[in-house]
């Protein structure tokens, strides 16, 4: 075989574009090329629950099973572990926490010492987490939509942070609605001290401390951060309030600050992250100096953050850009005009994706959007309204403008 003429490292790196399927049947070809695909084909490590109900029963042990029976620990070559499940909405029904409140105060799931005890779920990856080297993961995902068990994050008895405290890139989807963080608590990442990508998808409050404690002490080396609340009711945000409990609690700031709390970030996504009224003081938290990607979903005062980071003395270096309007906001041209100038600022952006609230005129923004000409490669514009046509079975629904408020003179206005 002319590949086993190649050197090793050359070889290797060949390997690792491979498909896992076919590195899979590169192990069984000859010894040499098992001893050279076992350690790629274990890197990435996941773990699946194929049920969204009953995460429990429907744990996925094959792997498991496999490493118990092979020669070597293959485990030893991970890098990469995640836990999974395919979900389209939350459920409460899919967190193993889930008791009845009368069980939970029985002590029917708590040994001598008051701990929680662990579930099916908890032991399996615990068994995983046991065949791991210490420091050995680089990468830890959470991604069924529930708590996460004290045992893999907490400040007293986490495997990871016991374990694995070397992690540099942590994503946990979570249950920001589930009660059972009054029981739980939020994860504690206050360990992970060589984080550089943190994603955390459905936070409520009970998180807020914990960040404030992560972000106190690894800030200002964090290069990718992705927030989303998915529920505003979670966070306690209301919208007639002078205050703002994230930027509060979990950033420790105050409306006066000019602080720059995260200078190396490149990719920044917020989502359901009020902004009002801490607008500049988050203008100056996010240090735009050499961010490149930028998404904003459905955060109340995006307007004002963006007119505060154009008033900054940093240059914008955006490569990437998504801002997603409230469909009812009560201001769509005060917010789209915002956006244009905006857009008007600065150049250089190679992907532009925008979901305006209308009707509203599509082709200023269309304009504007050609200002990045030179560079743009993909340009997606959305538009959603509210149906109020009373006769309608879908009134007062959210609807898409299939049309995007175009009409002749502003088709002319492109050509």
């Amino acid at each position: 075989m002319l590949l086993t003429l190649l050197p090793v490292e050359l070889l290797i790196e060949i390997l690792s574009q491979v498909s896992r399927s076919d590195l899979k049947c590169l192990c069984k070809v000859s010894k040499l090329f098992n001893k050279l695909t076992t350690p790629i084909l274990y890197r990435s490590v996941v773990i699946k629950a194929e049920s969204k109900v009953s995460l429990e029963e429907s744990l996925d042990t094959k792997l498991l099973n496999i490493t118990c029976c092979h020669s070597e620990n293959v485990l030893h070559f991970t890098w990469d572990f995640q836990i999974t499940s395919f979900f389209h909405d939350l459920t409460h029904k899919r967190c193993s926490r889930n008791w009845d409140f009368n069980d939970y105060y029985s002590g029917e799931f708590q040994n001598e010492d008051g701990d929680i005890l662990m579930g099916k779920l908890e032991q399996t990856i615990i068994r995983f987490l046991e065949k791991l080297e210490d420091g050995q993961l680089r990468n830890f995902s959470w991604e069924l939509g529930t708590c996460i068990p004290e045992q893999l994050l907490s400040s007293y008895n986490g495997q990871l942070q016991a374990k694995q405290n070397k992690i540099e890139s942590i994503r946990l989807v979570t249950d920001g609605s589930c009660y059972t963080h009054d029981f739980v608590g939020a994860p504690d990442l206050t360990s992970f001290q060589n984080l550089k990508r943190l994603s955390l998808i459905g936070l409520n409050r009970f998180y807020f401390e914990s960040l404030w404690g992560t972000f106190n002490g690894i800030s200002d080396q964090l290069q990718e951060l992705e927030l989303d609340f998915v529920d505003w009711q979670a966070i306690d945000y209301d919208p007639d309030s002078p205050e703002n409990y994230f930027a509060e609690e979990a950033l420790g700031m105050s409306r006066k600050d000019k602080i720059c709390i995260f200078p190396s970030l490149r990719v920044l996504l917020l989502s359901r992250v009020p902004f009002q009224p801490f607008q500049r003081a988050m203008a100056y938290a996010f240090g735009f100096t050499h961010l490149q990607s930028l998404r904003l979903r459905l955060c109340p005062g995006w307007e004002g953050f963006l007119a505060h980071v154009q008033r900054l003395n940093s240059r914008i270096r955006l490569k990437m850009l998504e801002v997603q309007h409230t469909v009812n906001c009560e201001d769509s041209m005060g917010e789209g005009e915002q956006l244009l100038t905006f857009l008007h600022a600065f150049d250089g952006l190679e992907e532009l994706f925008v979901s305006t609230s209308g009707p509203s005129s599509a082709v200023d923004l269309w304009r504007a959007a050609l200002k990045h000409g030179a560079t743009l490669k993909r340009f997606v514009h959305h538009q959603r309204t509210v149906n109020i046509d009373d006769e309608s079975a879908y009134f007062e629904e959210e609807c898409d403008l299939p049309d995007l408020s175009f009409g002749p003179e502003g088709i002319n206005r492109l050509s």
